[in-house]
């Protein structure tokens, strides 16, 4: 098994990885250092909701500075066409087929306009009807981050991660990060959950200050991958985005029932729910402080080769059970045989690095 668990001298983690530390340091292993993730049988699941952001980014990315116009729309559609295709999903061969999928984008963009609810600060934004137009500018669209964020044991711990946008509200001119969600149910613990969401608050904390630090703290192996960006970082400097956290952040959720859910509940099969959760600088230090002390929890496990299994979430995770279980399974001496086997592969995934970044 392999130690190499620092690049460069440095912990280089994003919110993902760390959630895996939170949810089992012996999951956390095999992911983070074997860097082994199972093999995705079905394009179904995750495929349709990784379909639906590809197509928001490009919207947005065709609107940028703009309204939506017909050449958003246009690159929309075509984004999640090649999406599709790579699915090989047959219509009707999954609820969220590629003409379901159509339809629900059709209706975003016909009713995007959205009303501030009666809720202050803490707004909820619910659907006002067919219309166009956001309520904010688009600054950056898959905004990407790599901050030193501190030190723990003696390592410098880098963040990183990658928001879908940096938008400008109109009304009150408050800077905030974006996430797209695709759900097949929102309810009100869904608000609660988003409310203190770790990734999210990452953003806020740590978006300005990539734009204000730039990548000359970050080791060679992330200024590296970061230095594509330089052009994006320059973009929202001028935009104003940069010496103090963000305001907060926007959830952008897209709901679409199947016809189980339907038979269960009289809500509609489409429905769209926008909510902002605004954080204070003192929220943003104790995500800081939490995060570093998480890193140390897994410094020390990476130190001492020792990987507690948290057995609680071995059948508890994201209601299925954990793509590691049959590893977990095996005795000690032949859990590696298993996860060399094919029903895993290698991961390469960083947030900072993508294919369309180039």
């Amino acid at each position: 098994m392999t130690t190499n668990y620092l690049t460069d001298g440095c912990l280089v983690i994003d919110n993902s990885s760390l959630s895996v530390v939170k949810t089992c340091p012996t999951m956390a292993r095999y992911k983070l250092l074997e860097k082994r993730v199972k093999v995705v049988e079905s394009a179904k699941g995750r495929g349709p909701g990784k379909a639906l952001h590809y197509a928001l980014e490009q919207l947005y990315r065709s609107s940028l500075g703009g309204p939506i116009g017909v050449e958003a729309r246009t690159a929309m559609q075509a984004a999640l066409n090649e999406s599709y295709a790579d699915l090989q999903l047959a219509e009707g061969d999954d609820y969220l087929h590629l003409g379901r999928m159509t339809e629900v984008l059709g209706m975003y963009l016909d009713g995007c306009r959205f009303a501030m609810g009666k809720d202050g600060k803490n707004g909820i934004y619910q659907f006002a009807g067919w219309g166009s137009g956001e309520p904010f500018e688009v600054l950056g669209v898959e905004v990407p981050m790599a901050v030193r964020l501190g030190e723990v044991k003696g390592v410098p711990v880098i963040y990183i991660g990658r928001s879908d946008l940096v938008v400008r509200f109109r009304e009150r001119g408050e800077v905030m990060c974006v996430d797209h969600k695709s759900a097949r149910r929102w309810t009100g613990s869904d608000s609660a959950h988003w409310r203190r969401d770790a990734g999210l608050m990452g953003y806020a904390a740590c978006v300005p200050q990539w734009v204000s630090e730039g990548v000359d703290k970050l080791p060679h192996a992330v200024r590296t991958a970061m230095e594509i960006h330089e052009p994006l970082r320059e973009q929202l400097a001028k935009a104003g985005v940069g010496g103090r956290p963000l305001a907060g952040y926007m959830v952008n959720a897209i709901v679409m029932r199947d016809s189980t859910d339907l038979t269960r509940c009289k809500e509609p099969p489409t429905a769209f729910h926008r909510e902002l959760y605004y954080h204070d600088d003192t929220a943003l230090a104790g995500w800081r402080e939490n995060t570093l002390a998480w890193c140390e929890m897994w410094l020390e496990c990476c130190e001492k080769g020792m990987w507690p299994e948290n057995t609680t979430n071995c059948t508890r995770f994201f209601g299925s059970t954990c793509p590691y279980l049959d590893v977990c399974s095996l005795p000690p001496g032949q859990r590696a045989i298993m996860l060399e086997t094919d029903a895993y592969e290698d991961s390469t995934w960083s947030p900072i690095a993508r294919d369309t970044d180039n």
